[in-house]
């Protein structure tokens, strides 16, 4: 899909795309390029990672299907949403966020899932990802305080953000928000029935802070495969710099699957944390594990779709 973009579009990409060379090259000079060398990966670490990366990717299709299990009476069984979702999820390496939901939309639609619901159940999935992913974020940066040591002033702003953060999931701001996100890019009104409950937005809030809070798991063991003194204590801080950095480079539309922004965003919040080069090396490990997850993602799910299937007509 070619959109004419407009001139300050085009050069504050530009600009942007700049500014993340400058500090990549800046970065690398500062390597030392025999530790990158001695580096070195414990596999078994990785077998253990991959099971918590593809239930974090599950609940996701978990958080799809309540929210059109609240637009519909009926939705299709959860292979077919997890078949559809894996599919629409590698959309996102394609130029353009919109390839993500247009997926979506269409795969379900074979289905009997109306586009309006496929279309709006998807954008506000994307918004409590981003709104949940935010929070969980910063609240575990700011409480991490460096290796668990919380300060008055990390405790301030914790405090400051659950208070914003408890007024926005309150149903009637919450429902607003996304009425008024949504008229942006819609010229009907949002429809009453798509408001969401109480209960539905806490199940939903649940679910995803479970994704983001799993995901942390994985990220702790593939930092500890490359730096022997990782420890549990660094969950929190961790966990917390990989969330928002997804939520920055999903927040990035020009760059694909955020490429480039969260990993520049990475390298800065673990500069105090990590050497340079374990950095560097967990930044593209993460990259890489995160392709090679939503691949098994996507094969897993296409499997499992295609033995029920199978299964189904030898049965008849």
């Amino acid at each position: 899909m070619q959109t004419n973009r407009p001139i300050w579009y085009r050069i504050a990409v530009a600009m942007i795309y700049l500014l993340m060379g400058a500090f990549l090259w800046r970065y690398l000079s500062q390597l030392d390029v025999d530790r990158l060398q001695a580096a070195t990966i414990q596999w078994p670490l990785l077998v253990v990672a991959w099971p918590a990366s593809i239930m974090a990717r599950e609940l996701l299709v978990v958080g799809w299907r309540e929210i059109l299990l609240h637009y519909e009476n009926q939705v299709p069984r959860f292979a077919v949403l997890n078949s559809i979702y894996a599919k629409a999820w590698l959309a996102r390496y394609v130029p353009g966020k919109v390839w993500y939901h247009i997926g979506k939309i269409r795969m379900a639609g074979r289905y009997g899932v109306t586009k309006e619901d496929a279309g709006l159940s998807s954008v506000l999935e994307v918004i409590l990802q981003l709104g949940t992913g935010l929070a969980v974020g910063i609240l575990l940066i700011s409480a991490s305080g460096g290796l668990g040591l919380v300060d008055s002033g990390s405790l301030l702003f914790s405090a400051a953000f659950l208070m914003i953060a408890a007024v926005l999931v309150t149903p009637a701001v919450f429902n607003r928000v996304v009425a008024v996100l949504i008229s942006r890019f819609r010229s009907q009104a949002f429809d009453q029935r798509h408001f969401i409950t109480g209960r539905v937005l806490a199940r939903l809030i649940a679910i995803y802070t479970t994704v983001h809070l799993v995901t942390g798991l994985p990220v702790l063991l593939l930092l500890s495969s490359i730096y022997n003194e990782a420890s549990i204590a660094d969950y929190p801080f961790i966990t917390g710099v990989v969330v928002v950095s997804g939520v920055l480079g999903a927040l990035a539309f020009f760059a694909p699957s955020g490429i480039g922004v969260r990993e520049s965003v990475q390298l800065i919040l673990l500069s105090e944390f990590l050497p340079p080069e374990t950095a560097l090396i967990f930044v593209v490990l993460l990259r890489l594990w995160a392709v090679f997850v939503d691949l098994c993602f996507w094969g897993g799910s296409t499997l499992w779709l295609a033995l029920i299937d199978r299964r189904q007509e030898v049965l008849r």
